[in-house]
């Protein structure tokens, strides 16, 4: 994913980078992502789906940190 920050100088840049960084402690440590299938949802899954089904909710969980921290 390209970002691209506009600065109108260093002061703006520096005061920037520490709203991120303000925004990434929020994340720092284990994170609990919930998947949304009812148990008899999940039971009917095959292994496969089950771990497409946890990579695409970890995925998005990602893809919403960046906007997070990039808007």
């Amino acid at each position: 994913m390209k970002s691209n920050i506009k600065i109108k100088g260093l002061d703006d840049l520096q005061r920037k980078l520490k709203n991120v960084q303000t925004k990434l402690k929020k994340y720092d440590g284990e994170q609990t992502i919930t998947l949304h299938y009812s148990q008899e949802q999940w039971d009917n899954m095959t292994e496969f789906e089950q771990n497409e089904a946890i990579e695409e909710t970890k995925n998005k969980y990602i893809e919403d940190i960046k906007k997070d921290l990039f808007k």
